[in-house]
């Protein structure tokens, strides 16, 4: 681009030209950025070093159109370089750039230009950064040397960027210069730097596909990356041989880390069998621990693996019982000493779970026959240079752990199968694949998906396979197994593991309830169960007879006074006439009750082998209800006895305890009359093969559950089970008298069902329930549709009424039994906010843009007790409010909504609302300013940006983008707003060159979408307010996509009283008169993220 003249042309030092254009990024076959944002260049630091390496000049460049700078930018920058061209897309050229005047102000002398000369370039650097290069001025000749030992640091687990910092090394330059007079003249008229990213580009490319596989899927497929180094040299050091000395990050301890609060972060794009991710790191090339080839793998062959090739081998390890966990046995990935691996080498663990089913051969009839797999895989691959799948076998290639910067690597992943799997787990565990590993079920007949909160199922079990398989007596081939958050719970024949967490399922048997076999027993209330064993003391120690206890525990002895007595003598003796059954007694059988797993199935085999049960038809089967809990624990199963749900929490621990059980696996139930669950040697691998499996999805949430001091949250289901609903109720909506809120839904929610019993002042109690459950939802059937809801109660206000339950059993809705609500309008801001934290099935809006969603909240729209009118949000622009009776709104036929619990607060506490997502400060005053610092750290990492925007614009990006995040605590200034008033479109332009006049003051910002949500939910708070017509910095990603935003002109959002999505000088939007309205002008409450919490 810039060709140096011929050596004898002789030009002033004032002519010489420099620039720069990035280097081509090597392809070596939370989501990444654009193309255009890889490549943009915001400010450039130039330095020129003499050959004794001393710095003889300097200049600094803000990379913008404006023709000059700001006062403020004056302390920044030198210069503005406005001659520029930034790459859009893959088929456009390179950034590049002409930058003007550098030796404009030199102040050195001929001689310091002459000999052996090196530039250097330092792109989109950040304030510290800049402060050290500063006070290279300062160290003579140890200044190029102190350059290429400047070290970058990077926040700990961080794999995202806002922009990318690049380094240009140009040496072997020969000015020689002349002196005629005042002025100094060279022979060489410029020089070109090209700039090259300190980061390396990562991307998986997964895909399943399974040969002769029906229903394949792989859901909530999610990865973390580990050992990610913290720290790199500002200048590339070359890689040698022997100990690493070339790159910065050397210490495991401090210089290396995993992803931000541990997490595993969700996949940017996937559709059910294939999709991406992609992330950024920093250079890290370290040094094989051991030598993978022939040799080794026979070695390892005949100690019992069954490696196939070499390239398995880099994910191998000792399996090593001290490091593994004590109640599962397996060893976490983080905790493992790879054999081969580098100590230091990045890897990735990638995780989801995988569905399918496949034909399998019955022994018996020789019969194909479908069979069902279903569980948690996950994957590990250390990242490197390992070529393809020719390299296998390379030497080579096998032991390369490399990443290096400015390069691009892409990984295409296959998934095939858990053949793998199966073979580490079978007779002779010889391992394949030290890289795969996971818990899987195979079952012939029945499994179940369940959400988090109370559902109900019907199963069927079989008379043969029960007495057949539990008079094998093989205490190793277990009747049941339980696997959560908590551990894993097995029955052995003799024994129950610990750690004791099975009872989350009650079943009932329809027969002895007098139920057909086509209906669901409604449930009795938990005082039809017994607690099951009681394994614990009450000084908190095992009790003595817990296996006296399991061998007799076929469940139905109530404790009622000191004494046992059966549910059905329990309601004959009139202890509780308010129950559904009281009514129905004489059509239940003495044996009906709730029984735990280990209760059914013992009763069932004394029924099954005493040969005159009525239990069993004619085909010999029995058809239960499963009553599975919602997915919390009100006790702890480790260290506590049963609790019935419904009871207020009291202990701190145990309000404390959803910390452990949100945002994890599903956990489990296996009925597994057949066989036992095979493990793998290192424990990391089981397949159970299971008669029937009941899954249940845990609780999400927006919030960090890793925060020690976050005490209280709310969470959601993951899926909407009826489908959107009617807005327009058929029943009195609003009964209570309770103030209706913004952000407590579960007030607004009790107001729905309950009255309360002072008037109209609402500060009493709420009376007693006198709506019954069979008149609001079926109980006879699951609820898996619209039709789950009686017709007077089929509408989006009333539906979170079926993720609960009658927990006493007297069929009146009661105060105590409501836990999931209809969330309030903060709470549905938050769900959005928080958004990339969830799986995409709990999202509020995953469509296309063709379609709308909008979902209805609890919260009123208008005066504090006016239910006449409520918030609605519309989920197809993220997160624009409106009002159900407003603009025409209410003639959509149907709604969405989402039902939400509170987490860590006591069931009888109806008026202390979750912690807020966000916390503001009172005002500060600095530099000048006066601004709010509000943070929100309380949010899970997931749906936070790591990198901080140091004083820079973000790039602007649509609503649904990574960089549409707040960082974790983030300043506001306090008014007047800033700027005179331009249009949003005049706002994108501006920010696309780096030109913040008229938008905010150097060192701030306008605000993300996300980040005004959350200004939007704490005005009010510490005299915060807003004013109207305020810029955001967000695009909208369906802008022109037909049938709703053809115009093309619906470019971003700004508030005007409310979240709005912008328009601008279309002729659809007119006003009263049918004039095209004019332009909206805008002014900023400017932001940046704060400082300190870098």
């Amino acid at each position: 681009m810039f060709t140096p003249t011929p050596q004898e042309t002789i030009v002033p030092l004032s002519e010489f030209q420099i620039g720069y254009q990035l280097d081509v990024t090597d392809v070596y076959t939370k989501a990444q950025q654009s193309v255009e944002i890889e490549n943009t260049v915001r400010n450039l630091y130039v330095l020129l070093f003499a050959e004794d390496g001393r710095l003889v000049h300097s200049k600094r460049y803000l990379v913008t159109t404006n023709t000059s700078l700001t006062e403020e930018q004056k302390s920044r920058y030198d210069a503005v370089l406005r001659s520029f061209h930034t790459k859009e897309d893959e088929g456009s050229n390179r950034s590049s750039g002409i930058i003007p005047e550098f030796f404009t102000n030199y102040k050195g002398t001929a001689k310091d230009l002459d000999g052996n000369l090196t530039f250097y370039g330092i792109a989109n650097y950040s304030t510290a950064v800049d402060q050290d290069l500063d006070n290279l001025a300062d160290d003579g000749p140890a200044a190029e040397t102190n350059l290429r030992n400047m070290t970058i640091d990077i926040a700990p687990g961080s794999v995202e960027r806002n922009y990318f910092f690049m380094v240009a090394e140009l040496g072997d330059v020969h000015l020689n210069p002349t002196v005629n007079g005042n002025s100094i003249s060279v022979e060489r008229i410029g020089a070109n730097l090209e700039l090259r990213r300190l980061d390396a580009k990562v991307t998986f490319n997964i895909d399943v596909r399974i040969d002769g596989a029906d229903n394949v899927s792989f859901e909530n497929p999610t990865y973390k990356v580990h050992r990610i180094p913290n720290k790199s040299y500002l200048i590339e050091r070359a890689k040698s041989s022997g100990v690493n000395n070339w790159d910065a990050a050397q210490n495991t301890e401090t210089d290396f880390s995993c992803m931000d609060d541990d997490n595993f972060e969700h996949f940017d794009s996937f559709n059910g069998t294939s999709g991406f991710f992609a992330f950024y790191m920093r250079e890290n090339r370290p040094v094989p621990s051991n030598e993978i080839n022939g040799d080794a793998r026979d070695k390892e062959n005949a100690n019992g693996k069954n490696y196939k090739n070499l390239y398995v081998m880099r994910e191998a390890w000792p399996y090593d019982a001290d490091k593994a966990d004590p109640t599962t046995g397996k060893t976490p990935v983080h905790e493992r000493d790879f054999t081969y691996a580098p100590e230091n080498s990045t890897f990735v663990e990638i995780s989801g779970n995988l569905n399918y089913t496949r034909k399998r051969e019955n022994p018996e009839t020789h019969e194909m026959e479908d069979e069902y797999v279903s569980g948690i895989v996950t994957y590990i691959v250390h990242l490197g240079e390992t070529g393809g799948a020719a390299d296998i076998n390379n030497v080579n290639a096998v032991n390369n752990y490399d990443v290096r910067r400015n390069v691009r690597y892409i990984y295409n992943m296959l998934i095939t199968g858990i053949n793998s799997f199966e073979v580490e787990v079978s007779t002779d565990g010889r391992e394949e694949r030290p890289g795969a590993e996971g818990d899987l079920a195979i079952s012939d007949s029945q499994q179940f998906l369940m959400d988090s909160h109370y559902g109900r199922i019907l199963l069927e079990l079989d008379r043969d396979d029960i007495k057949r398989n539990v008079e094998q007596g093989d205490p190793e081939q277990a009747g049941w197994n339980v696997s959560s958050p908590l551990g894993t719970t097995k029955f052995d024949g003799t024994t129950i593991s610990y750690p004791y967490d099975y009872k989350w399922i009650l079943f009932a048997i329809n027969q002895e309830f007098g139920q057909t076999n086509d209906k669901m027993v409604k449930f009795p209330g938990t005082q039809a169960y017994d607690g099951g064993v009681r394994f614990f003391d009450d000084d908190g120690g095992v009790r003595d007879d817990v296996e006296t206890q399991i061998a007799s525990d076929s469940g139905n002895k109530l404790n009622v006074g000191g004494r046992p007595m059966t549910f059905k003598a329990y309601l004959d003796d009139g202890r509780d006439t308010d129950n559904y059954y009281y009514q129905r007694r004489s059509s239940i059988d003495d044996d009906a009750c709730l029984r735990d797993i280990n209760q059914l199935l013992k009763h069932l085999y004394e029924e099954a082998r005493s040969g005159t049960s009525k239990l069993f038809d004619d085909e010999g089967k029995v058809v239960i209800t499963a009553f599975c809990d919602e997915y919390t624990y009100l006790y702890d199963p480790r260290t506590e006895n049963y609790i019935h749900p419904g009871t207020p929490t009291t202990n701190e621990s145990d309000l404390l305890l959803w910390k452990e059980y949100v945002n994890t696996d599903d956990r489990v139930l296996n009925i597994t009359p057949m066989v036992a669950t095979d493990y793998s040697e290192d424990k990391n691998t089981s397949i159970t093969h299971s008669f029937v499996k009941i899954s249940q999805m845990a609780i999400k949430t927006i919030y960090n559950e890793n925060d020690p001091d976050l005490k209280t949250a709310w969470g959601l289901e993951t899926t909407n089970e009826t489908g959107p609903l009617t807005w327009n109720a058929r029943m009195n909506l609003y009964r209570g008298k309770k103030d209706n809120t913004s952000s407590n839904g579960r007030t607004n929610f009790l107001n729905f069902w309950l009255e309360t019993n002072d008037g109209r002042s609402g500060d009493g109690d709420y009376e007693e329930g006198d709506i019954n459950w069979t008149d609001v939802m079926t109980v006879y059937q699951r609820i898996e549709d619209a039709n789950g809801l009686n017709d007077n109660y089929r509408d989006a206000f009333h539906a979170c009424i079926t993720r609960n339950r009658d927990l006493n059993g007297n069929n009146k809705i009661d105060e105590n039994e409501i836990y999931w609500y209809l969330a309030a309008q903060d709470q549905l801001s938050g769900l959005y906010i928080g958004q990339p934290a969830l799986e995409e099935s709990a999202w509020m809006y995953t469509g296309d843009g063709t379609t709308k969603s909008h979902l209805v909240t609890s919260t009123f729209n208008g005066k504090v007790n006016d239910n006449t009118n409520f918030w609605i949000l519309w989920s197809e622009e993220g997160a624009s409010w409106g009002k159900l009776h407003g603009g025409g709104d209410e003639n959509t036929a149907t709604y969405d909504y989402r039902c939400i619990r509170n987490l860590g607060i006591p069931i009888d506490d109806y008026t202390t609302p979750p912690s807020h997502y966000a916390e503001i400060s009172t005002q500060h005053y600095d530099a000048g300013r006066y601004y709010y610092t509000i943070d929100v750290g309380v949010i899970n990492s997931r749906a936070l940006r790591s990198a901080p925007d140091d004083g820079d614009f973000l790039p602007l990006d649509h609503e649904r983008s990574q960089n549409n995040q707040p960082f974790k605590s983030f300043d506001v200034l306090s008014p007047p707003d800033y700027g005179s008033g331009i249009t949003w479109t005049e706002m994108r332009d501006k920010m696309s060159v780096n030109d913040n006049s008229d938008i905010c003051p150097d060192g701030w910002r306008p605000p993300n979408q996300r980040e005004f949500l959350i200004m939007m939910s704490l005005r009010g708070k510490e005299g915060f307010s807003l004013s109207n017509r305020l810029g955001i910095a967000t695009s909208f990603s369906f802008n022109g996509l037909p049938p709703n935003y053809t115009n093309g002109k619906r470019y971003g959002f700004y508030f005007d009283t409310n979240l709005m999505l912008h328009n601008e000088y279309d002729s659809e939007w007119t006003d009263s008169e049918g004039k095209p309205k004019e332009a909206v002008l805008l002014k900023f409450r400017c932001v940046r993220d704060t400082p300190s919490a870098y």
